[in-house]
């Protein structure tokens, strides 16, 4: 099903139609009405606010019946807009819940290419995680931003993908604004290029740490393959694609390595038959923003 694609090219924080639950905050609001514009009639809201544990519900509810809850351990889910009212948006594809994953396929890769994107800031000044439908096996993908690492959840989320909004940070506009730009595939570029002197400052880019004595290659100077001499360019691409797929981040391309790039490759490009192989200039290493 073909989407809409109607899109806001400048930062506009103006609600289309009014916000009318007060449980609701008006930035995933304004995200969820825009991004329902961009998709068009496929896309449903599965939901904001829902009272039971996790970011749907607001924090102050989430410690006083499940003061343990995953969504209020962090210190940066503890305070907020968040802790009143409800940190979660979910979007439902009716094309998706027919079996047709293309629309979620399309905005669930680019929310995961952007998170492993170590030069793209955008979705760190927003999203603490999300989860969707990527490569149409039938197994959900997620990333948990805060925490880099990959994520997977219930298969109701073949057909809807939920985003975790850091509690913290709910009521920043410029991260509802970054957050809806990957939504639509807006280029890095062109949202760097929206933004005025006055909006918060993307982080920057979090070093890599490395094991003492290993050679040093910068990522993407080399083709690796298991078996290739250790070093951090092997670090990198373990850390990149997380130590659960690709083994201990130790720069040493084995039998786990080779499973996580093939898995990424599958993920990523949709690739039936995954080589495992990073070669140098190749996809995969331009897919790592390398």
């Amino acid at each position: 099903m073909a989407m809409a694609g109607v899109i806001l090219k400048t930062p506009e924080f103006k609600l289309p139609e009014p916000n009318l639950n007060a449980d609701v905050p008006d930035t995933l609001w304004w995200l969820w009405l825009h991004t329902r514009r961009y998709v068009g009639p496929d896309l449903r809201l599965g939901g904001i606010i829902a009272w039971k544990k996790g970011f749907h519900a607001p924090g102050s509810w989430n410690a006083k019946n499940f003061p343990t809850n995953y969504s209020i351990r962090d210190k940066v889910n503890k305070s907020g807009l968040g802790w009143t009212k409800s940190s979660a948006l979910d979007l439902t594809f009716t094309s998706a819940q027919r079996g047709d994953y293309r629309n979620i396929d399309t905005i669930s890769s680019r929310l995961m290419a952007s998170m492993l994107d170590p030069k793209d800031p955008r979705l760190d000044l927003f999203l603490y995680e999300f989860y969707g439908q990527i490569d149409n096996d039938r197994v959900v993908e997620g990333y948990n931003e805060f925490k880099e690492d990959h994520v997977s959840s219930d298969d109701s989320h073949l057909w809807h993908i939920h985003e975790s909004a850091i509690r913290s940070l709910l009521g920043n506009w410029w991260g509802a604004w970054a957050t809806y730009t990957v939504h639509v595939g807006m280029p890095l570029s062109a949202w760097r290029a929206t933004l005025p002197a006055s909006a918060p400052k993307p982080p920057a880019p979090k070093p890599v740490p490395v094991p003492a004595g290993l050679a040093t290659y910068a990522p993407g100077s080399r083709t690796l393959r298991e078996g290739v001499k250790p070093g951090t360019d092997v670090v990198f691409v373990q850390k990149f694609i997380g130590e659960k797929r690709a083994g201990k981040a130790d720069g040493i391309p084995g039998p786990k390595f080779t499973a996580g790039v093939k898995w990424y490759q599958g993920m990523r490009f949709g690739w039936k038959n995954p080589d495992g192989i990073l070669e140098k200039g190749g996809q995969t290493w331009r897919a790592m923003g390398h």
